[in-house]
């Protein structure tokens, strides 16, 4: 089938013409391949039998399809950093290339990041009332590397 063909089968269906009305207007379709040039997937659509996870699959791809970039990216973080526990290397995971028409990236990327936080922002949304060195302590209880930028601001 070609991709207008697929679309015009999925708006006809109940349940999958709120996926098929995502790209029906674009220009182009998204389509992963994988190395040997077969398709994987098309989305939010359709994925393909050859690429089903079966009792004896080795290797998985995870693929995240969203509309905003940076949720996609949290939500392929969190789903990479659950399942590389099951791993032959536990907690290790292989990164790919995304090639679109005007860039390229490498994903998943699990750097960390600092963040500055408001001491007073926090309290009042946790609905606490903490010092700064007290809120340092707990992250870093959590595993969180923290520390005092100034008397109301903290870096995470």
């Amino acid at each position: 089938m070609t991709g207008e063909e697929i679309i015009d089968l999925y708006m006809k269906d109940k349940k999958m013409k709120e996926f098929a009305e995502i790209i029906k207007d674009s220009p182009v379709f998204p389509i992963i391949t994988d190395s040997e040039n077969r398709i994987l997937s098309m989305p939010p659509l359709i994925n393909s039998d050859h690429s089903k996870i079966k009792l004896d699959t080795k290797n998985v791809f995870i693929e995240i399809t969203a509309t905003d970039e940076t949720k996609a990216n949290i939500a392929l973080n969190i789903m990479v950093s659950m399942f590389s526990q099951y791993c032959a290397k536990p907690f290790e995971a292989e990164q790919i290339e995304i090639v679109y028409d005007s860039k390229s990236i490498i994903t998943p990327d699990l750097s960390t990041r600092d963040m500055d936080i408001d001491v007073n922002y926090a309290n009042t949304i946790c609905g606490i009332k903490e010092e700064p060195e007290t809120m340092v302590r707990l992250f870093r209880k959590m595993g969180l590397h923290s520390k005092v930028k100034d008397s109301n601001t903290l870096t995470v």
